[in-house]
């Protein structure tokens, strides 16, 4: 199979699951395509992605839930909740091209009770071989907080961030798919809460299995500083995450 066929394959007719992000995916503000990447699915059109997260200093655990629909070759829409209370709605149009390289554009909204997040990037894929890609991603989100009467100051909250990560998804055997995310971000302006560090990085390690047909169950290993919910803090803990893509 040929590099735009396969990039087609793995990109446009499977386009995207995040967390991660979250890619991303333990949460991860990049494209959701780095979901789907990471789990090297081989279906189309509509999926379903359930996740639970296991926070290792507190035993926290925060539940995600996410509905995408490939409404034709490029043009892909999801929605996103979790049990933090985070809402998000991400639409993406992609283009792959003759020398095998694959690239979405994508724009995202999410809110919660406290801040509204806005988000534009792109996704660039490259099939490497049949077994093994590369791919990239870089976004600039705006976190903006909401005012809440007399008790908040909804400036303070006011962050915008350049998100960037780098990996690699290989075929270890027909149904199981392992991934290697790098994150590294970037704070470009606060507005006064300075409780973060003006860069992070963090990595995220996926197994997916795919012999099941379309469900596709997979577990992730997160260490770093990160957000383990777009709404949340930036914290530095390591994460479990369990879940499934089921695909329509």
């Amino acid at each position: 199979m040929n590099n735009i066929l396969l990039v087609q394959k793995k990109f446009i007719l499977t386009a995207a699951v995040m967390a991660a992000t979250l890619a991303a995916t333990t949460a991860s503000a990049q494209s959701s395509l780095l979901d789907e990447v990471q789990s090297g699915s081989n279906y189309k059109n509509t999926n379903f992605n359930a996740q639970v997260y296991q926070i290792d200093d507190d035993y926290d655990t925060v539940a995600a839930f996410t509905a995408n629909v490939q409404v034709n070759d490029a043009l892909r829409m999801s929605a996103q909740l979790d049990t933090e209370g985070y809402m998000e709605v991400s639409a993406g149009y992609g283009f792959a091209f003759n020398n095998g390289i694959y690239l979405e554009p994508y724009a995202n909204y999410g809110k919660t009770d406290f801040l509204d997040i806005y988000s534009l990037g792109a996704f660039s894929g490259l099939a490497i071989t049949e077994k093994l890609m590369m791919f990239a991603d870089v976004s600039h989100q705006w976190r903006n907080g909401r005012d809440i009467g007399d008790v908040y100051d909804a400036s303070s909250s006011n962050q915008r961030e350049l998100l960037t990560a780098i990996g690699a998804s290989y075929d270890l055997l027909d149904s199981l798919n392992a991934s290697y995310t790098f994150h590294y971000d970037n704070v470009i302006e606060d507005g006064g809460m300075k409780n973060e560090s003006d860069s992070r990085t963090s990595h995220e390690i996926n197994l997916t299995y795919s012999g099941f047909g379309r469900f596709e169950p997979y577990v992730q290993y997160t260490t770093g500083e990160y957000r383990v919910s777009e709404g949340a803090q930036v914290s530095n803990e390591e994460s479990v995450e369990f879940g499934f893509n089921y695909r329509f």
